[in-house]
């Protein structure tokens, strides 16, 4: 039976509550890996999919930009002839927050659109047979839950084709179809529109805010007569990391449209308003490099014992192409915003020969007081790169 005195130091000043939810998270992750659901899925933004002309089987653990977080994979429904491919859930393990780990989520999503994470984010995920397919991530299914919070995720199921302003550009979606909506075409007695309809989610980026209205696109297979749509309403606003486009019924123009084939033979691409301006497109502008850091720590889990054993801690450098030297900078440890630096027992390359030079080992030295806090360690390099890691401090 555990003594009062260790009581105290792992639920010192906590209610009951606070107590349980303690425990909960405890027994959640002690138990996460013999959980059939748990899984490893590959969360990127399509600014780093280095994958992107893949359709099926994925294969993200070679990929150099895609980043691995532990989910569990929940079937919540069940597919049907008489309805769209369904969605599933995901769930992160307890006492981590996984956005450290994706550095440019912030610049890319929560201040372009205010999407809370992991909105808009792709996410590769095994099925039974261990296969990985991309999947979209498109809202917090309990975004309110006090203990275990999932997300909903949607099977990719086309690759969106379009042109805007003389440019060809290109994006993974989610195709549905839409029956609750009136697409708001004018008819009479004599003329009328088809009132199909499909939605289109796409990540809010600076590739999908090019589509708007009347925009037209190819939602068909290789067919003599493609079959076309033209975006009718645009939503971007409530739904947070997400674009959401319905689409009506149109004609395939072929003055204007065009069927792109390779030298075999094979579609490329079915392209609306290829001709319209009489140059054939181009393509978008590549997106300009950009470097991140990401910092990873030994050991299963984010755990740190006051006054117990060292954790090491590695910083890496990405760019565009990959893994990039290590640039020169400095730790920085905060708890609840305040620099605790003074509390951190370091050990650095030039201690300890098999440390490299972008690791470092830390233990914190302070009282039981911290018990049930967070650690947050980060690595700011000269140019101002900044990534940092969540750690929890627990009693011996």
């Amino acid at each position: 039976m555990p003594s009062f005195d260790l009581y105290k130091k792992l639920y010192g000043g906590k209610t009951q509550g606070q107590i349980r939810k303690i425990d909960s998270d405890l027994i959640m992750t002690a138990t996460w890996d013999e959980d059939i659901n748990s899984k490893i899925g590959y969360f990127y933004s399509q600014e780093y999919d280095d994958q992107f002309d893949v359709e099926n089987d994925l294969h993200p653990e070679q990929s150099e930009t895609k980043i691995p977080i532990e989910v569990k994979f929940f079937e919540v429904e069940y597919n049907s002839l008489s309805k769209d491919e369904v969605g599933q859930h995901i769930m992160f393990k307890p006492q981590f927050n996984y956005k450290d780990t994706i550095p440019y989520y912030e610049d890319l999503f929560a201040r372009l659109s205010s999407a809370l994470f992991p909105d808009g984010l792709y996410v590769d995920l095994p099925d039974s047979e261990g296969i990985y397919h991309r999947w979209l991530c498109v809202g917090q299914y309990r975004r309110y839950a006090n203990q275990f919070p999932t997300y909903i995720v949607l099977p990719c199921n086309f690759k969106a084709r379009w042109i805007h302003n003389n440019k060809k550009f290109e994006s993974w979606g989610v195709l549905r179809s839409q029956s609750s909506y009136n697409s708001g075409i004018w008819t009479d007695y004599i003329l009328s529109s088809p009132e199909n309809q499909k939605i289109l989610w796409l990540p809010f980026n600076k590739w999908s805010s090019t589509i708007f209205y009347d925009q037209r696109m190819a939602i068909s297979q290789d067919r003599e007569t493609p079959v076309v749509w033209s975006c009718s309403k645009v939503e971007d606003k409530n739904v947070n990391g997400i674009a959401r486009y319905t689409w009506k019924q149109d004609k395939w123009n072929e003055h204007n449209d065009y069927k792109e084939y390779d030298d075999d033979g094979n579609l490329v691409g079915i392209w609306c308003d290829f001709f319209k301006e009489n140059i054939p497109p181009e393509k978008p502008d590549e997106p300009t490099t950009s470097i991140y850091s990401i910092i990873t720590y030994s050991g299963n889990n984010a755990n740190v014992r006051i006054n117990g054993s060292y954790k090491k801690l590695t910083v890496k450098f990405y760019d565009d192409e990959g893994e990039i030297e290590c640039r020169v900078g400095s730790w920085k440890f905060t708890v609840n915003d305040a620099d605790v630096s003074a509390l951190i027992e370091t050990v650095t390359p030039t201690e300890d020969e098999s440390l490299s030079s972008n690791q470092i080992k830390i233990k914190f030295t302070g009282d039981d007081s911290y018990i049930g806090k967070n650690l947050v360690v980060s690595y700011i390099s000269e140019n101002d790169i900044e990534s940092s890691v969540t750690l929890n401090l627990l009693g011996l």
